[in-house]
């Protein structure tokens, strides 16, 4: 019960805290901004976007290749399963042995 009590009052004033600055944004105002304020990009930060754009590249090629890939996987089971349907069903009597083989009584040929 003081667990309870004790994050309760936390996030009250949290909350509080969160209410108060969200009062006094609005009265800060945002000064001139020229262009000599703004900083340069690091070489560092140039390099990055640089290995960002041909990561996003080669990544986008490569689910291509790969989305290709499983589309002919696909078709090539798809041909598998439509030979399966295809094919006309061999009936065995017991023990591995064709009906014909049986001398063919009437019951086994029935079912």
């Amino acid at each position: 019960m003081v667990k309870f009590i004790l994050q309760t009052v936390i996030l009250i004033s949290l909350g509080t805290i969160l209410y108060l600055a969200a009062r006094t944004l609005p009265r800060i105002s945002e000064e001139d901004t020229s262009a000599a304020s703004t900083p340069q990009p690091h070489r560092f930060t140039l390099h990055l976007e640089k290995i960002d754009e041909w990561l996003k590249f080669f990544l986008e090629k490569f689910l291509r290749r790969m989305r290709v890939l499983i589309m002919k996987i696909d078709n090539i089971v798809s041909g598998w399963l439509n030979r399966f349907k295809k094919e006309p069903q061999k009936e065995a009597g017991f023990g591995g042995e064709d009906k014909k083989e049986n001398g063919g009584s009437d019951v086994v040929n029935q079912i």
